[in-house]
């Protein structure tokens, strides 16, 4: 083969002028004349810039494609990791780089982390975080303009970062390209190239890497103003469910509202309201009166009963201080289990009463909202109930005043007021004195005011003290009923005194003075806690309700000390015998019959208590012992009543 066949067959596959040299020389020797090697050579000439022209369109239309493509994943809206991936791997290949990675700049933190990756294979580098004040980072954030290292270890351009040196290092990086990421000047990140051998870097590599810069700010963007679009419409979104709730339970309540002021138009009590609340909130509804006494309770069935324990009492008092600060009902931790509210029942400054529900879950705002429209319309019911027991209970105080004040009122004016409410003053009318122990009377008065009209009886405030007149067969069975009821209201027994059966008007200021009067030696030897006959007790109010209960002790200590520590040391009832022995008017026989002991047995006991209690048998000393011994006996039998 001639030098000019094998020249010929190297220009049509070569694209390097270095390779087609050696075939020029071999040319530059043949048969070829000086002109024909001229026109060779420009014909050479004039191909390779052909194709050097080729090969450049060649590379920008792969640049346009990738560009092209890479706006077409803007268009689509593609997941961002998807989007960054593919946009980094362009780079790479459109610079014949052997890595390429995009950092994305944190405010928060003020640095840069890798987001995304092609051709890295060193954890270290991937996990790497750069400051902005350090490094290329650093320049590139200052300067807004893309650069360069040719040599990344030995380039004294920037500042060097030991840690940052040695991630560069572990991957193999010797130069490496970076460009800002830029929107209206705020730097969003940096998108790098970078090979592992010495490379510099050519102004069109810089120019198709700043564009594809562009597209990935483009998307970093896109992708918060995305997020921030689709968290501002998932907030609208939550609103109008919170707005649509909140209206739904406005709309609850006021049909719940509604319907608790029908039932109370109705003619409804206060535990027909009660009731309907229960059942309307699925909880137990506790009502609690001023001084935090329950009035009534109700609880929808299937409901566990579950009341409030003990340690709540402290807590729901709070509560209930807050709820009348704030005008709104207040959460109690309950510690024995379930969610508690209180809400306080008012009308203007004057508290009324108070709720507690208590339910297995929180309410929702609508219950709430129920909870409270409820502790309204309770209020007006209460309010009504109150007038009207007012008018009643004035009226009682009213009789009561004219009836046991000295001097009395007009006789037909109380008999007028008596007939009013029901007081037959013809008959026996027998007079309970109840002590509250320093409780306000008006407080019991609603309590006792329903039972006393029930059985006949009037109820009133007079002089500190809760008084009933009942003119019924059986005053006794009244007062236990009215213990009973106090004590479920204030949790503890109350004393009563009844008197005897008053026949006449006059009689009532006497028969009052006689049962306070045993009202106060009830004080002297009791806590409390029993109910009494006037007729009992009389006597010895007379001797002793004046005195103190030092006076009293030492009264009996006196007279019948040495029997009392004699039976007490022994074992013995000498006490017991010699009451019976002066209740039967000095008679052997009838004590022993009581007793059920012999009669020797009577005399024997009797001879021990001469020894023990000098002149026990003379009249004055007697009358005297009898007392003391009445007045033990009702200490220890009243006690239990």
């Amino acid at each position: 083969m001639s030098a000019v066949t094998e020249l010929l067959e190297g220009l049509e596959c070569s694209t390097q002028l270095q390779t087609i040299e050696p075939l020029f020389e071999r040319v530059e020797a043949s048969e070829l004349n000086q002109a024909q090697r001229e026109c060779l050579s420009k014909a050479a000439n004039r191909i390779f810039r052909i194709r050097e022209r080729l090969a450049y369109f060649q590379q920008r239309e792969r640049e346009l494609r990738a560009l092209y493509d890479t706006t077409i994943d803007l268009s689509r809206l593609r997941d961002i990791d998807n989007v960054l991936g593919a946009i980094v791997r362009r780079a790479r290949n459109l610079l014949n780089s052997n890595i390429s990675y995009l950092s994305v700049y944190d405010a928060d933190r003020n640095d840069f982390y890798l987001r995304a990756s092609d051709g890295a294979v060193s954890e270290i580098f991937l996990r790497m975080r750069i400051s902005r004040e350090i490094g290329t980072c650093r320049y590139i954030a200052d300067t807004k303009r893309p650069f360069f290292s040719s040599d990344y270890r030995n380039d004294d351009r920037f500042s060097h970062d030991r840690d940052i040196d040695a991630a560069i290092t572990n991957e193999g990086v010797a130069a490496l390209l970076g460009v800002p990421l830029l929107l209206d000047d705020r730097i969003l990140g940096i998108l790098f190239v970078a090979d592992r051998h010495n490379r510099a870097y050519q102004p069109q590599e810089i120019a198709i890497l700043s564009s594809l810069a562009i597209h990935a700010a483009i998307v970093i963007e896109n992708t918060r103003l995305f997020e921030e679009t689709r968290t501002a419409l998932k907030h609208i979104g939550e609103a109008n469910a919170r707005l649509a709730a909140s209206t739904a339970g406005i709309q609850a309540a006021a049909v719940a509202h509604e319907q608790f002021t029908e039932l109370v138009a109705r003619g409804g009590c206060l535990e027909d309201l009660t009731v309907m609340m229960a059942a309307n909130l699925g909880g137990r509804i506790t009502v609690l009166d001023e001084e935090f006494f329950t009035t009534c309770v109700a609880e929808p069935s299937g409901l566990a009963p579950a009341a409030l324990g003990p340690k709540a009492d402290a807590m729901i008092r709070r509560a209930l201080a807050e709820s009348r600060a704030i005008g709104r009902s207040v959460p109690v931790s309950n510690p024995d289990g379930g969610v508690s509210r209180v809400v306080v029942v008012a009308s203007g400054k004057d508290t009324l009463g108070s709720l507690v529900i208590w339910t297995t879950a929180d309410l929702s705002d609508a219950a709430i909202r129920i909870f409270e429209r409820g502790a309204l319309v309770m209020a007006i019911l209460l309010l009504s109930r109150d007038h009207a027991q007012r008018a009643e209970l004035g009226s009682a105080t009213e009789l009561l005043a004219g009836l046991l004040s000295n001097p009395q009122g007009q006789r037909s004016e109380l008999l007028q007021r008596a007939g009013r409410l029901d007081l037959d003053l013809s008959r026996p009318v027998a007079l309970l004195l109840i002590d509250l122990a320093g409780r306000r009377a008006s407080h019991a008065l609603r309590c006792v005011s329903v039972i006393a009209r029930n059985e006949g009886a009037i109820a009133g405030d007079y002089n500190g003290h809760l008084v009933l007149l009942s003119s019924g067969k059986d005053p006794m069975r009244l007062a236990g009923l009215i213990q009973d009821a106090i004590d479920r209201q204030l949790d503890r027994r109350v004393t009563i005194v009844l008197s005897e059966g008053v026949r006449s008007l006059r009689e009532f200021p006497n028969a009052y003075e006689a049962v306070r009067r045993c009202l106060k030696l009830i004080r002297l030897i009791w806590k409390g806690g029993v109910i009494a006959r006037e007729e009992e007790l009389s006597l010895y109010a007379v001797l002793f309700s004046e005195r103190g209960v030092s006076d009293l002790d030492s009264f009996v200590g006196s007279t019948i000390g040495p029997l009392l520590d004699h039976d007490s040391t022994r074992g013995t009832d000498l006490t017991g015998t010699l009451l019976a022995y002066l209740n039967n008017g000095h008679n052997i026989t009838r004590t022993a019959v009581e007793l059920r002991i012999h009669a020797n047995t009577v005399r024997q006991r009797l001879g021990t208590i001469s020894s023990l209690l000098r002149d026990w048998n003379e009249w004055n000393r007697g009358f005297e012992a009898h007392v003391a011994l009445r007045l033990h006996s009702l200490r220890t039998s009243l006690r239990f009543r």
